[in-house]
Order: structure tokens, then C-alpha cells, then sequence
């Protein structure tokens, strides 16, 4: 049943409780109550009730039907009397506000029910036919002929917008009028437009369409060329009960017709005046039918010997042995477009772009073939070699990056494994028993391993964007053994740390690929030995500092200067270094790292300064808005009990160990855990388990079937279930299959039991 709102009217708390309560037994919403009419009003506008339960006689100025009357014509709310008074005074007087039925005191539950459910049910049948009769006037309106109907008596009852534009009247004032008074035509095989209907329409009960052309004189004396039909208004019961007309104005259609004479007059010089070589050909023959004169310029012939021509004799050698094919593929397609040489007179060759097209041509089928030179186009093409080499060579560099994708995810799994069972084990030891320190060790290492695959994710610009409020003297320092691969042993790296250091708010994986792009540059732009010195500060801009740099809004920034002693850079490369694919590196770079540190800065609402000299090294100066959050700190994780439930779990993995861990986790916590190693053995067992499963953890990327795609089949046969992905692959495909939601039911391998636990607890507790 719909949660209708309901509002109670009644100045007897006692029977306003008693009938609020048998409403809500029946499982409507009651949304106010009042206790008198002027109290009734303003609760009706606040609420909007779908029915008004009104008592009414009501204490106070207003009594109930005053109160009704008010409400009906204010907000359109339909009203149900409640009174113990059946009295004809009363109910003449109560039938003002149009009431949808009214019940006396006392009733039964069943009888209100009723009655509250027979005037929900008239309300909305008058909705309904509210509805239809909207939509069919404006339909009667929008279409784009004009319509005019009458009665037996010809006598106008309706006409639309566009027959008031042709005839020049009002509605209002045509309205009642003869028909003959407002459509005034001229057509001299109909003498008597009244009669005509009268005899033919509404007697006979024909449907006449007049598609001749007929003048109607408009209000203002204008004459506008008509088409038109009359046809009867009929009941079911076949009586005609008037006549309807439909016109339109031909008067644009007959100058169309005027125009087509003078265009075919036209033809000639529009064909010959073509941007575009223009042949007509026979289909079969291939023989020239017409053409224009910039095919014979283009070519070098008379008119004369083009025509005795055919389109083979018009390609170089090579091309035309491709014709006979060309031909097949128009018989199929009706339209292609392709290149060709085509061979002028004197043996020159002309790059050709060939549009043909299968048309009527003096009763025969034939191709009208649209010939563009493309000489010019051919030498930008050729031109622009180098950018295209760039171009390919970008994409082996992304295919690089998914690669580096792919194989963080392998190693994600492995690590998932390896992090899993130790914590497992470790959960199991004491710490003095001796081994525990060195599984400990093992789970640190593989810790370690992690953050080094995360960092891979972002050096290939893969990672999810995740904001935290960092301390960037603790992430830099943590890349520093990063950073120091990158640049190689003959460079030296300094990072000096500033003092009382503020705050920022951003996805640590971008400061690392930030460091990682300017860390590659720095290097490249040294020969032999250097330094890099990257250095932390607080910084205040100013109103000045904001003027000269547009978008940046004064207040404290974190500063990141990281400068190199390479060999600089004049102004004019400074001007580009932020345009994607632009490069001084030739094909040792892609144009896109510093394209890329821009876009990370500026989406974090921060600004990048560059500062350089030929010979004298470059200095980046990166301003990040601080924050006045506090670090979020990583606190020991202690598995607890509260983490334990009973609830049947369905994992879907189709990597073996991954699945057996997963499964071994949440039996341990007391869980009931179904697996399947691929989304058609999950399918098949969540068809044949006969109890409720309530949650289904699966992997992102599988084969036949991605983790999206099971979960919305699984939720089809198991309504109501929990679904947490999990995956080990980089965040540019799991945002490609749009798995991921606001509330996060998303889990990174590689991940401990305690995450795992945790967020199927956080789910099953929503």
C-alpha cells in the first residue's frame, strides 16, 4: 500500500488520537493534525496532504466546511466530513467545498478505511483525466495545422492557436460564431462552405479531404493559399454532434513550387560552379553522362571529350583496377568515399578524394561522383610525420603504464597472501615464542613490498586519488629511497625539512608522482655530476603575489622548492613546459610528466612556479593550500571479537590462494563462507543455496564476467544482498567499470584480515 499522507482535523484530542491511530493501523501516514479551521489552513499548505479527514463542527471563528471551502481553493486538497450531525443544513452547506465524502460519528475502521480509500481512488481519477484532457488540448494546440470544430448548428466551440494566426481572430471572439463568419473561402466548386457541411458532413456523415488550392480571406483581408478536410464529430453511438476542419496554410509550399522551376533554371550554373570536379556516370557502362566545368579544368579537356569518356579513363594506371571493386561495395552500401590519382590530360597526377553516391539520372540509375583535391591536404599530412611518431610514441608509454599496472596487481595478489598468513600466524604466537620476530619480519617486509608496488602505481599515474591530511615532510622522506633510484648514484640528493611545517590535504600517491616527474627532469637536464636539493617551507601569499599569478587566492601554503643544477632552460621552452606532448627530450620523453605535476597542483586549488637560467639549473617552487586538520596517525591494528558474526558470505576469486585465505579469515570469525572460483559457479550456487546469503565479496576483474556485472546478476536472484569488491588493479579500469560508490565497498590487496573484517562488519551493520 502507498504511504498516502493524511491529515486529521478535530478539536476532541481524544478522538483525533483515537483516529490518528486507526489511520496508521490501516498503514497510512498521518502528517498533522489540527484543531481548528485557521490552524487546518496552515497546516495544509505546510504538509500537502494527499486527504483531509475534517470535523465539521470545529471551535473558533472558522468551523469545518469554512475551513474545507479554503483549503479546496487554495491547495486543490480533497476533504472527507467527519461529523455527528446529519442534519440537511449541514450537508447543503458542506457540499460548498465539493467534499469527497463525509461519515458519521461514530464509525467503524472499515467504514473509514473505505471511505478514505474510495476518495483517494476519485482523486486520483481526476488526475488522471485532469491528465488526458491537458494532453489532448495540448496536443489540439502544439499540432502544426489549424483546427477549427463546431457544433450541429455550425456554430464555432474550439479552435487552436494556428487557426487564429491564418484567420486573424481571437478565440474568445470566434467562439459561438458561424462558422461561415470566421473561415471565410473562396473555391469556386464550392459555392455554400454552410451548406456543403450541413449536406455532406454533418448529414452524411462523410470525411472530405480538399487538397485543391483554395484562397482563405483572413480577418484583415489577407488571402492565404489553403488545403484542407472536414470530417464529423461523432459519439460512440454514431450520432454526429458537429464537424471538425483542418487547414493549412500552402502558400509557402506553392512558392516552393514556383522556386523549383527557377532552380532546375538554376541547376546548370550551380553544377558548373562547383568548388569540385562533378561527374554523373552510367552504373554499368561506367560512361560520363554529365559534367561540370571544373572537371574539365582539373583534367585538361573539352567539354566534348570528357563526355565521350568513361571513369576508368580518368585514373592513373593503378587506381583503376581497383574500380571494378569500388563498384561492388556502392551496389551494397549505396554511398562510399575513398582516394584515388586521378590523370590529367598531359599524364600529371592529382590526389583525389572520390564521394559517390548511387542516383536517378534520366530514368536510369547511375553515380554522381564528388571529386576533391586533396593536393594540399597530402602535404600537411606529410608534415606533420614528426607529431604523429610523438603520438605513437605516447602510446607505448601508456601501454607501459598498464603494464606496470598489471603487474602491480600480480604482485598485490602474492603480497595479499604472504601479509594474510603471517598476520594469521602472528594472531596464533605469543610474542615470546621465537618465531614470532621473525614472521614479524616477514610481515614487515611484505609491508615494505606493498608501498613499493603503491609507488609503481604512481610513477605510472594509475593510482585512485585518496586526499589525506599529511605532513609533507613525512612523505618526502619516506620517497627519498624512491627518488634516489630514479636519479642514480652520480647525482646528489638533499632534502632540507622546514620547521613547524603546516598541514596539507592531498592523495599522498600524487606527491610521489609529483617528486617522481620532477625527479626524471632533474636528472635528465644534468650532465655528468649534480645536485638535487628539495626543500620545505611554510609561505604566506599575498594580495601582490595573487595579482600576478590569476586564479590563486591569498592565505599560508606549504612550499615544495625542488631545485636541480642542470642546465636550464631559455623562455621561450619555459613558455610550453606545461603543454602535454611538448618534449626537448626527443624520443626520451613523452612530453607529459610536467604536463601531468600542472594538472595534480591545480586540481588540488594549489600554484607551480618555475625559476630557471640557461647553465645555471631550474627551481620549481610548488605552493599546496595548507590545511588545519591534524595527520591522521596509523594506530596499532588489534583484532577484537566484536568483529565476529554469523552470517553467510559468498567470495568470488578466481585466484586459488587469494579465495582460500579469504575463506580461512572469515571462517576463523565464526562467518558461513561460500566460494567460487568464477562468476558462473557463483551464480550456480547462489540458485541452489536455500537459506539467505548476505554478503557477496568478489574480485573487480575476472574472466567472461567483471565483479559489476555478478553483482547486479547475483542481486537479481538474491534481493537485498551486500556487495564488496576487491581488486589488486589500478584505478584507470576499476573507474572504467564504475564499481566503485560513495560509500566505499572497496577493498585494495593486497589487505590484512583485520581490513577485511572490518569492512564486511561495517556493511552487515548498516
Amino acid at each position: 500500500m502507498p504511504n498516502y499522507k493524511i491529515m486529521i482535523v478535530e478539536d476532541e484530542e481524544i478522538v483525533a488520537a483515537d483516529i490518528q491511530m486507526s489511520v496508521e493501523k490501516m498503514g497510512y501516514s498521518v502528517c498533522a493534525t489540527a484543531s481548528s479551521g485557521i490552524e487546518a489552513i496552515k497546516k495544509a499548505n505546510l504538509t500537502r496532504p494527499d486527504l483531509i479527514l475534517m470535523d465539521i463542527v470545529l471551535k473558533g471563528v472558522m468551523d469545518g466546511i469554512e475551513a474545507a471551502t479554503e483549503i479546496k481553493t487554495l491547495y486543490k486538497i480533497p476533504v472527507v466530513y467527519l461529523t455527528a450531525f446529519g442534519e440537511d443544513s449541514i450537508l447543503k452547506r458542506a457540499k460548498i467545498a465539493e467534499p469527497y465524502g463525509y461519515i458519521l460519528k461514530p464509525f467503524r475502521d472499515k467504514d473509514l478505511q473505505i471511505v478514505i480509500e474510495i476518495s483517494i481512488y476519485k482523486k486520483q481519477a481526476e488526475a488522471r483525466i485532469k491528465k488526458i484532457e491537458n494532453w489532448l488540448a495540448t496536443i489540439l494546440k502544439s499540432i502544426g495545422d489549424a483546427v477549427i470544430a463546431s457544433d450541429k448548428e455550425r456554430r464555432i466551440t474550439f479552435m487552436n492557436s494556428v487557426a487564429e494566426k491564418l484567420t486573424g481572430w481571437n478565440k474568445e471572439d470566434a467562439l459561438g460564431k458561424k462558422l461561415t463568419e470566421v473561415l471565410n473561402i473562396k473555391d469556386q466548386n464550392l459555392d455554400d462552405l454552410e451548406k456543403y457541411l450541413v449536406e455532406k458532413v454533418i448529414t452524411e456523415g462523410l470525411i472530405i479531404n480538399l487538397i485543391e488550392d483554395r484562397l482563405l480571406i483572413a480577418k484583415d483581408g489577407t488571402e492565404l493559399s489553403i488545403s484542407d478536410s472536414i470530417a464529423p464529430i461523432k459519439y460512440d453511438n454514431d450520432e454526429t454532434t458537429g464537424s471538425v476542419i483542418v487547414f493549412r496554410d500552402i502558400t509557402d509550399h506553392k512558392s516552393a513550387k514556383e522556386a523549383l522551376i527557377e532552380s532546375e533554371e538554376r541547376y546548370r550554373t550551380v553544377f558548373n560552379s562547383a568548388g569540385d570536379a562533378i561527374l554523373i556516370h552510367g552504373e554499368e557502362a561506367l560512361q560520363m553522362l554529365a559534367v561540370n566545368t571544373m572537371a574539365c579544368n582539373r583534367l585538361g579537356y573539352t567539354h566534348a571529350e570528357l563526355m565521350s569518356m568513361k571513369i576508368s579513363q580518368i585514373d592513373s594506371p593503378d587506381e583503376a583496377q581497383h574500380i571494378p571493386e569500388r563498384v561492388q561495395r556502392l551496389m551494397k552500401l549505396g554511398h562510399i568515399i575513398f582516394e584515388t590519382v586521378h590523370m590529367r590530360k598531359d599524364g600529371s597526377l592529382i590526389p583525389t578524394e572520390v564521394s559517390v553516391r548511387r542516383i536517378t539520372w534520366g530514368g536510369q540509375t547511375s553515380m554522381i561522383s564528388i571529386c576533391r583535391d586533396i593536393t594540399d591536404r597530402k602535404i600537411a599530412e606529410s608534415e606533420h610525420l614528426e607529431l604523429e611518431h610523438q603520438y605513437r610514441h605516447a602510446q607505448k608509454m601508456e601501454a607501459i603504464g598498464r603494464l606496470a599496472g598489471g603487474v602491480a596487481h600480480d604482485f598485490n595478489n602474492m603480497l595479499g597472501i604472504i601479509m594474510g598468513y603471517a598476520e594469521l600466524t602472528l594472531m596464533k604466537l605469543n610474542p615470546s615464542d621465537p618465531l614470532y620476530d621473525d614472521i614479524n619480519e616477514i610481515l614487515n617486509a611484505a609491508k615494505r613490498s606493498s608501498e613499493l608496488t603503491r609507488q609503481l602505481l604512481a610513477f605510472s599515474r594509475n593510482q585512485k586519488t585518496a586526499p589525506q591530511v599529511i605532513n609533507l615532510n613525512d612523505r618526502i622522506s619516506q620517497s627519498e629511497k624512491m627518488l634516489r633510484r630514479l636519479i642514480g648514484e652520480d647525482i646528489e640528493f638533499k632534502f632540507i625539512q622546514g620547521t613547524d611545517l603546516c598541514t596539507v590535504e592531498i592523495d599522498p600517491s600524487q606527491i610521489d608522482q609529483i617528486l617522481a616527474n620532477l625527479a626524471v627532469n632533474s636528472r635528465d637536464a644534468i650532465v655528468g655530476v649534480g645536485s638535487i636539493v628539495i626543500e620545505t617551507s611554510n609561505a604566506v601569499l599575498d594580495q601582490a603575489f595573487c595579482n600576478k599569478h590569476p586564479g590563486i587566492t591569498t592565505g599560508v601554503y606549504v612550499l615544495i622548492s625542488f631545485k636541480d643544477s642542470g642546465f636550464g632552460m631559455n623562455n621561450t621552452t619555459m613558455e610550453r613546459i606545461f603543454e602535454p606532448f611538448f618534449s626537448t627530450k626527443g624520443d626520451r620523453g613523452t612530453g607529459l610528466g610536467l604536463s601531468t605535476v600542472y594538472g595534480i597542483i591545480t586540481q588540488n586549488k594549489g600554484f607551480v612556479d618555475v625559476y630557471s637560467e640557461e647553465g645555471k639549473g631550474t627551481t620549481f617552487k610548488i605552493y599546496i593550500p595548507r590545511c588545519d586538520k591534524n595527520p591522521e596517525v596509523t594506530q596499532e591494528i588489534i583484532i577484537d571479537k566484536s568483529l565476529k558474526g554469523t552470517e553467510t558470505i559468498l567470495v568470488v576469486e578466481d585466484e586459488e590462494s587469494i579465495l582460500r585465505f579469504c575463506k580461512r579469515v572469515l571462517e576463523e570469525y565464526s562467518y558461513k563462507v561460500i566460494t567460487a572460483t568464477n562468476p558462473g559457479e557463483a551464480i550456480v550456487l547462489t540458485e541452489k543455496h536455500k537459506g539467505k546469503i548476505h554478503v557477496i565479496i568478489t574480485d573487480v576483474i575476472m574472466p567472461y564476467m567483471n565483479g559489476k556485472e555478478l553483482s547486479e546478476r547475483i542481486k537479481l536472484l538474491m534481493p537485498g544482498i551486500e556487495v564488496i569488491f576487491m581488486s589488486g588493479y589500478t584505478a584507470d579500469i576499476i573507474d572504467h567499470l564504475s564499481v566503485l560508490d560513495e560509500n566505499q565497498r572497496f577493498i585494495h590487496k593486497p589487505f590484512l584480515p583485520e581490513n577485511l573484517l572490518r569492512i564486511v562488519r561495517k556493511v552487515l551493520d548498516l
